[in-house]
């Protein structure tokens, strides 16, 4: 009788014991292919009804999350963060945290639609497409800034965003990079009309926001609007190369070809002037010096943000 084989060895090939029509795994791992189909069916999302979140592992309690619960734990002595006797709960109306019940039919907004209904800016992206010599597949990075303005009137303009696009030169007309944060720079005009006016009626922090009919008419319907956000060209030594390699496969890409990365730099003290000084160091190259608006010291591990 052949040994048993353990989960990391392949089962053993004896002559005259198998034929073809045999299984290619044992019975052993057909149970347990079982097992971890079965585990995988009990992890289901849960939603918790006080953050509205909806997600896996919220160890949902009577329709509340362990985050929650934790959170609107009273203590007689809190520390910072935590809930004393007579405080209201985190996500109430009492903490002006209650987010109220919005309509179903309000259609969901990719990233750069919410940037350009938002009254306030916290942070400078830049975004920089693959084959660049700085990086090797399409990129986003956000640094936090001051917060200079509350915007009254909306909607903003592409070209107001707090955002910048770094390119290889000479590579505008090239289909892989057109493909490359396509689905990212997508506005759609009804879509943005359609939150705003909500917001007005049903947002308190909206209630005195002008909503331009002009500047509303000059979003697309439904299109890109990569053209019109601020474009930084940068030179890159293989860069044309790559773009004409990445058009010759364009009609076998997948989805994830226009997927990009993204990290946050956290930074406290950023001012506007950091803007300039980002276009003015990408123009120069990666080894230049730091200048006075970007020689603050950032954390060596980016940390997520949204």
């Amino acid at each position: 009788m052949p040994p048993v084989p353990t989960p990391d060895e392949d089962v053993p090939y004896i002559e005259g014991t198998t034929t073809l029509d045999d299984l290619a795994i044992t019975d052993t791992d057909i149970d347990r292919i079982k097992s971890w189909s079965e585990n995988l069916d009990k992890n289901k999302q849960q939603r918790c009804h006080r953050c509205n979140c909806f997600w896996f592992g919220l160890e949902v309690v009577s329709g509340i999350c362990a985050s929650c619960q934790k959170a609107d734990t009273i203590y007689q002595t809190p520390t910072r963060g935590q809930r004393g006797p007579g405080m209201p709960e985190l996500w109430s109306a009492e903490n002006k945290l209650d987010m109220g019940v919005v309509p179903a039919d309000l259609p969901q907004l990719d990233q750069i639609e919410e940037w350009l209904i938002s009254r306030v800016h916290v942070h400078v992206q830049i975004w920089t497409y693959r084959g660049s010599q700085y990086r090797y597949k399409g990129h986003v990075i956000s640094f936090l800034k001051d917060v200079g303005t509350v915007y009254d009137t909306l909607p903003l303009l592409p070209s107001e965003l707090d955002t910048i696009v770094v390119r290889p030169r000479n590579t505008t007309s090239e289909p892989g990079m057109i493909r490359q944060f396509r689905s990212a720079f997508r506005v759609r005009r009804g879509a943005i009309a359609q939150w705003l006016n909500w917001l007005v009626r049903n947002n308190p922090l909206y209630r005195d926001v002008v909503v331009d009919p002009a500047r509303l008419q000059q979003l697309p319907v439904d299109g890109d609007v990569g053209d019109q956000l601020p474009t930084i060209e940068a030179d890159a030594v293989q860069a044309e190369q790559e773009m004409r390699d990445a058009a010759a496969t364009d009609n076998v890409s997948s989805d994830a070809d226009e997927l990009w990365e993204g990290a946050a730099v956290p930074h406290l003290m950023a001012h506007q002037t950091d803007v300039d000084a980002f276009k003015e160091r990408i123009l120069q190259g990666p080894d230049a010096p730091a200048t006075q608006a970007t020689s603050h010291a950032y954390p060596e591990h980016p940390t997520d943000a949204d």
